[in-house]
């Protein structure tokens, strides 16, 4: 901030009237910048004016649009247009103007808009126009790219201050976007102008939901476990698909400054050697307080700085996913950096890739055509005696990240993502991928939590119901015939063993008839040798009429009186509590709000249902229905590298 306040009386010239932000560019930095559907937009940033001395400085006060959809060489037909600010057609209000340091996202991929968030006012030229700072009412816009209308949104109740200089980042594939720490300074709005040269520090990341692009919605995640002292500015924050159920977010670098009282002041540099990872999917857990993890890496690490960008990438096999980190400044030395780092996950491990000899700062990155390092803006003038044009006279540079080659040409059919030697030598594997070392190379792993992100311990198979035939499982075909197999051998089993009790059952029986017909029939030869009537049951039996008195013995089942038998008690009703995602904001495979079929909506409450037992919502056939709710640098190209060089 010091240096810049030296540039205002030294940057005069041009009326702004006659300034054309593509035509007559210089140098821009300090932008916010996105691509979509085939189209780069820049928004805002202090831009320099001019091919040569007296330079005016001043700011981007348009939308710039390039074309990405088809190649182009930014030496001879790159297509830059701008777009003007016009005032949103309902409230009559203006979007603002040269902000800098904000944040921009692409939104849901159905939708025609793109969105500005947070900046502060540049203030340094005051015969610019819009140079006071903005009231925080309304720190979110978005820009209708096919018809040119602007809205507004207030995102107050996540984000009361409008920040800038934090981190931004967007999981484009679940509309996502998120606003990392972040500063206050005089032209952050109307309150903050008496501040001075002071900033002081915002914790915190706003999350930006853009599933309905008519009504984005926003809150807001602790960042208190990383620290809950200072505030990351200047720092990155880098998007990974692929890692997890929903991605990781990776916060790295930049520099900490308090948050409990506004300072002139640089910061504390924050070192490479510990990153922080936001699990996405636990954004999606109802009542939950997503937690960052904390991880030590290891290799060649960067040295500390801030204001430099980042892309990732996966190998094609997804063994890897790399982050590239490019350029930056350490304000406190002061330094420039021209290099190139990758910190490889899930090894988390360092690697330098590339060092040049025109070093660059406050610019943004974007991944493009598969394996391209697009590269906007940022400058190398760290005070006013050593300012410069961009050589890259129209604001862009192209990497190819795999073949780490720079050039003019932007490629936009190139090649699939390969990674390159100079990772696979510390990774191991190949240019497809085949990583061999899986876990971080300094200490291991941070957390149990953090490893079972990157490697989900196995899932339990299912247990079968009991009555179910055959016993079911989630695993593959050859388990389900062991556990049938086994089944059967139970059953054979089981059947031999019972019939051969039964067999034993009906032999005893046997014998003990025979052996009462016996006994009777040696009493009555006794009785008979002997003269004696015999008044046993069986009397008359052997030969012979037995003659009955008129009070005959009748003889039945014994017991005695009769008792009614009834089943065992059961409840007649058995309550039910539906999982606690119902009616929360986010779907677990989706970003839809869950919300109950319509006919369950009228006999169960949101949070309980009454079933009757045993019956389980059958159908009418009987079935169960399932009611689960649940970025020598540049040095190709013939002469090109003794440009990038020079």
């Amino acid at each position: 901030m010091k240096a810049i306040s030296v540039w205002l009386p030294l940057f005069m010239g041009l009326g702004t009237w006659a300034l054309d932000p593509v035509t007559n560019m210089c140098a821009r930095w300090d932008h916010q910048s996105v691509v979509k559907d085939g189209t780069l937009y820049i928004d805002g940033g202090i831009e320099t004016f001019g091919s040569k001395k007296p330079y005016t400085l001043g700011s981007n006060q348009w939308i710039i649009q390039v074309d990405m959809s088809s190649s182009w060489d930014w030496k001879t037909n790159i297509s830059e247009t701008t777009r003007d600010k016009v005032e949103n057609d309902e409230t009559g209000s203006l979007p603002p103007n040269s902000m800098l340091r904000g944040a921009m996202y692409s939104g849901p991929a159905h939708s025609d808009v793109v969105y500005t968030f947070g900046g502060s006012k540049f203030a340094l030229n005051t015969s610019f126009t819009d140079t006071y700072p903005e009231a925080s009412s309304y720190t979110l816009w978005s820009l209708n790219i096919t018809s040119g209308a602007w809205r507004q949104f207030d995102v107050k109740e996540a984000s009361p201050l409008r920040p800038s200089r934090g981190a931004y980042a967007e999981a484009k594939d679940q509309a996502l976007g998120f606003y990392f720490n972040g500063q206050l300074d005089k032209g952050s709005s109307t309150d903050t102008v008496g501040m001075g040269k002071t900033t002081i520090g915002l914790t915190g990341m706003v999350v930006f939901n853009f599933t309905d692009p008519a009504q984005p919605k926003a809150s807001n995640v602790s960042t208190a476990s990383i620290d809950d002292k200072t505030a990351a500015v200047g720092g990155s924050l880098t998007y990974v698909p692929g890692v997890g159920d929903k991605g990781i977010l990776v916060a790295a670098g930049g520099a900490a400054i308090p948050i409990d009282s506004p300072a002139e002041q640089n910061g504390t540099m924050i070192s490479f050697d510990t990153v922080s990872i936001l699990d996405l999917s636990t954004l999606y857990v109802p009542n939950s307080n997503p937690t960052w993890l904390r991880q030590k890496t290891g290799g060649q690490l960067p040295e500390p700085r801030a204001d430099f960008c980042t892309v990732a990438v996966a190998a094609p096999d997804n063994s890897s996913y790399n982050i590239y980190l490019y350029g930056g400044r350490d304000p406190t030395i002061p330094k420039l950096y021209d290099d190139m780092y990758v910190l490889s996950l899930p090894s988390f491990t360092w690697v330098k890739i590339y060092s040049g000899e025109s070093p660059r700062f406050a610019h943004t990155c974007h991944l493009v055509s598969n394996r391209i390092l697009l590269t906007v803006g940022g400058t190398a003038n760290a005070n006013a005696t050593a300012f410069q044009c961009d050589w890259e006279n129209k604001g862009v540079g192209i990497m190819d990240l795999s073949t780490k080659t720079w050039g003019s040409v932007f490629n936009a059919n190139a090649a699939p993502y390969t990674v390159g030697t100079d990772i696979v030598a510390k990774v191991g594997g190949s240019g497809a991928g085949a990583a061999t070392v899986k876990a971080p190379i300094n200490g291991g792993w941070g957390s149990d939590a953090l490893k079972a992100v990157f490697f989900p311990p196995p899932k339990k198979a299912a247990t079968a119901p009991s009555g179910a035939k055959n016993g079911t499982s989630s695993d593959s075909g050859a388990a389900g015939k062991t556990e049938e197999k086994k089944s059967s051998v139970g059953a054979i089993a089981g059947g031999v063993i019972g019939g051969l009790c039964v067999v034993a059952a009906f032999l005893i029986l046997i014998l003990f008839l025979l052996h009462r017909r016996k006994k009777a029939a040696k009493a009555a030869h006794r009785a008979h040798e002997s003269g004696e009537e015999s008044d046993a049951p069986l009397a008359g039996y052997m030969g012979g009429r037995a003659e009955a008195d008129a009070a005959s013995t009748r003889y039945e089942l014994g017991g005695g009186a009769e008792k009614a038998a009834e089943l065992p008690h059961t409840p007649t009703r058995q309550l039910v509590e539906l999982p606690a995602q119902v009616g929360y904001g986010y779907g677990h495979h989706s970003n839809e709000k869950v919300e109950l079929p319509a006919e369950l909506a009228r006999s169960v409450t949101v949070r309980e249902a009454v079933v009757e037992r045993g019956v389980q919502a059958r159908s009418k056939e009987g079935s169960v229905v399932s009611m689960s709710v649940d970025g020598e640098r540049r040095g190709s190209e013939g002469s090109y590298g003794q440009e990038r060089r020079g």
